[in-house]
């Protein structure tokens, strides 16, 4: 369990004036503020108008399509009226280059942001900005979809223009049907499980076609002209998913057939070329107005547009500038928190995220890398938690669910809280913020060892135990999973044993627990639990036998009490105080009671 902050070699920058003129003095800057977005831009004031306007319009088409009242993540969209302006914040690459792009749009975990030149965009660059944005829309939704959804969804509304009297979506995608006649396309079946780490680990022809493939399916599921499917498909089949329905019987319910048959349509929808565009009036326009923007809220979005680019030292600059005209404003120290350890300076950005945070921040950010960071000095290599007190655990188990609470579509906060609760004081909310990430993410073992761990604690160990057993048995979770799965299965049944052991010493019983001990090593335990109870069986057998010759000593079995002393001594499994204590004993009885020959009968 990680922490999700990336990392680079790149330092951040120390020393600035705060005063700097970051912002040249010559840009007019504005801004236009929407209930969906912020734009900052140097745009003149009916160009940012237009421009607001359509991207208002394009937000109030995708709530209509998918019903979604609730608030979406902060984005702002930084719109430069001259290329010369944007070329300071390309994207840089891996070597520090700047990328040839004329637009970019980049989701964080909790906010977004866009940046291009020029009012009228690119075909190109008005794509990129559009698919990114659904995939920002998407992100306030409580549960991820799956890859072809987001992609295909992305890629039929990466058309959207907003026009005179009507907005439409749909066009066809040259590139993405001559690259499908070209390969073969991936049956229904196989397209339906690609995870997103599939996407740029094979070959980019085949990054390709998951694209393509998903934007034809998706576009053949809301618009294709075929009535043995409905037109709600789709959703369909998000909300049977979404009611825990099989995947592969989900989508065979949303779209009323088998799968072969589904493929054999598709193929037909591709080949026929007809791929319907969807047209729709124009909605009443959102009023917006263009007014001068504070240089707060200029330092504070192009230091974000910075931080996308990955220009820590720029971002650097406005934070600080952001920070010394509102010191009070936490959003200028979440700002310098990212810049500085995305750029190489964690300390620093600690520090700087601790300010976000005791200023009231509501970003996600500063309460997981505070969080991440505590934990992350607490535990070993396997990922155990080993020096916290459960009052400092559950402060960091706080900071998780505070983070959760922010953003709850991050996977890394559900497991991290998992993995911090086994030390943690538990509070009753925890299971609630555990039981969401399994909603969101089913099947993650970190969760599902986390819910154990609340189990366990609330004294039901053996469906705990049955739950960490299922994680360590699944081949398809990573090894450091399985493993802690099975620590964890291995301590909890090491108590189970122990406690019955005990409890039955207590009561004297020692031969009726070196049996039970027995039981255990005889019906497959671990080698950890087997290592554990082989010190304990010598123990065992020793008070067993040393109550067997107390009981024949009392009951002045004198025979008896010599066999068992003697057999004693000579054991190899006793222990040497034991013997030493029996060859005592035995002594002692033969002075005071001498040996009787029985006589042999003839």
């Amino acid at each position: 369990m990680g922490v999700l902050l990336r990392r680079c070699g790149l330092a951040a920058a120390f020393g600035l004036l705060l005063g700097a003129p970051v912002v040249a003095k010559e840009e007019a800057w504005l801004r236009v503020t929407t209930p969906e977005f912020t734009m900052v831009t140097s745009l003149t004031q009916k160009e940012a108008v237009v421009w607001a306007e359509e991207f208002a319009q394009y937000i109030t088409e995708l709530r209509s399509l998918f019903k979604i009242k609730r608030p979406l993540p902060p984005l702002t969209i930084v719109v430069f009226a001259r290329e010369r302006a944007y070329q300071d914040y390309r994207p840089l690459d891996e070597k520090g280059k700047p990328q040839p792009a004329d637009g970019f749009f980049l989701r964080h975990n909790s906010w977004a942001v866009a940046g291009l030149a020029g009012a009228h965009a690119t075909e190109d660059v008005r794509r990129i900005i559009f698919h990114e944005g659904v995939h920002w829309f998407l992100s306030a939704l409580d549960q991820p979809n799956p890859v072809w959804i987001e992609e295909g969804l992305a890629e039929v509304f990466s058309t959207f223009a907003a026009l005179k009297k009507k907005v439409e979506w749909g066009h066809s995608i040259p590139e993405h049907v001559l690259l499908l006649r070209e390969e073969n396309l991936l049956s229904i079946d196989r397209l339906l499980y690609v995870g997103r780490s599939e996407l740029f680990r094979d070959k980019s022809s085949h990054t390709g076609v998951v694209y393509s493939q998903s934007w034809i399916t998706v576009h053949f599921l809301i618009f294709g002209d075929n009535p043995q499917i409905p037109r709600s498909a789709l959703f369909d089949f998000i909300k049977l998913t979404n009611e825990g329905v099989s995947t592969a019987d989900a989508f065979r319910r949303a779209v009323g057939s088998d799968l072969a048959t589904f493929d054999r349509r598709l193929k037909d929808y591709l080949r026929s070329g007809r791929y319907f565009i969807h047209h729709k009036p124009l909605e009443a326009r959102l009023a917006v107005r263009a007014e001068p923007a504070a240089p707060v809220e200029v330092a504070q979005a192009l230091g974000r547009l910075a931080l996308a680019a990955h220009r820590w030292e720029k971002a650097t600059e406005f934070a600080q500038q952001a920070i010394a005209i509102a010191p009070d404003d936490p959003r200028g120290f979440e700002l310098l928190g990212l810049a500085r350890s995305e750029g190489g300076d964690e300390s620093g950005g600690l520090k700087a995220f601790a300010s976000a945070a005791e200023k009231g921040s509501m970003d996600f950010q500063p309460y997981f890398a505070l969080a991440s960071a505590a934990q992350k000095a607490a535990v070993n290599d396997a990922g155990e938690v080993t020096e916290l007190k459960p009052g400092e655990a559950r402060l960091i188990a706080d900071r998780y669910e505070r983070a959760i609470v922010l953003s709850p579509r991050v996977l890394a906060a559900y497991q991290n809280l998992a993995g911090i609760l086994v030390a943690a004081e538990i509070q009753p909310q925890d299971r609630h913020f555990l039981e969401l990430g399994q909603k969101m993410f089913p099947g993650d073992g970190w969760i599902r060892i986390g819910l154990a761990v609340l189990t366990e604690r609330g004294g039901d160990r053996t469906a705990a135990l049955k739950s960490v057993n299922e994680v360590e048995a699944n081949v398809a979770e990573v090894v450091r999973v399985r493993n802690y799965a099975r620590k964890l299965s291995d301590g909890w049944t090491l108590r189970d044993v122990s406690e019955r052991i005990d409890s039955l010493v207590n009561q004297q019983k020692f031969v009726e627990a070196l049996g039970y001990l027995e039981q255990q090593l005889d019906s497959g335990a671990s080698a950890n639990l087997r290592s554990h109870l082989s010190t304990v069986r010598p123990q065992l057998k020793a008070a067993a036998r040393s109550q067997e010759i107390g009981r024949a000593l009392a009951e002045q079995r004198w025979d008896d009490a010599r066999q068992l002393l003697t057999d004693t001594i000579s054991s190899r499994d006793m222990p040497p105080l034991l013997k030493q204590q029996s060859q005592r004993t035995l002594d002692d009885l033969n002075r005071r009671t001498p040996v009787v020959r029985r006589p042999t009968k003839l």
